[in-house]
């Protein structure tokens, strides 16, 4: 088993809940037991307003064991029934495809080691599939952000980056058999 095998194996069995889409975040999935993490108000140097307010604020967030991020990519939910919602959906279409798509357990993961394509397969028969933006090479299509503070990340040019969500990424080539 490759290290990117070893890394994707605890997602495999996990239940996808929260399954939601932003305009200007992108595709965000929930994997497993849910918890609740509070950031405390922090001081801020900036001079906006906007970012005084929310510093000023305490957030409480949801959030699975896992937590699956697909900012940059392109990305398609496939339901059983051949139902589909992509980035480019109308928003009735995407909110509707998201919330039928939650409650699926994953089943596999594939990662194409020239572009970091993958598909997630789910036990009900639903996929999802993500790939870069063509302009975007070498920009991340992914990240599944772990217990601890581990973050996994896929970019579109066939490299992937596991470490601390505070470190400095180290790029290496996706293993050519993929992750399964």
């Amino acid at each position: 088993m490759g290290k990117l095998e070893q890394l994707v194996q605890p997602l495999l069995g996990q239940i996808c809940w929260q399954a939601r889409w932003d305009h200007q975040l992108g595709l965000d999935l929930n994997f497993g037991q849910p918890r609740l993490l509070i950031r405390q108000p922090y001081p801020t140097k900036s001079a906006a307003r906007s970012v005084q307010a929310a510093a000023a604020r305490r957030l409480a967030t949801v959030r699975g064991t896992f937590w699956l991020w697909a900012l940059v990519g392109r990305w398609r939910i496939t339901l059983p029934d051949n139902r589909q919602a992509t980035a480019s959906s109308s928003v009735w279409t995407k909110d509707v495809i998201c919330k039928h798509f939650e409650g699926e357990r994953v089943k596999s993961v594939q990662v194409d080691a020239r572009s970091g394509r993958t598909r997630i397969s789910f036990d009900l028969g639903s996929t999802l599939d993500l790939w870069r933006i063509p302009s975007a090479h070498r920009e991340e299509i992914w990240s599944l952000y772990a217990p601890r503070g581990w973050v996994l990340t896929v970019r579109g040019d066939g490299t992937y980056s596991y470490g601390r969500g505070s470190a400095k990424d180290k790029w290496k080539p996706i293993p050519r058999l993929g992750a399964t």
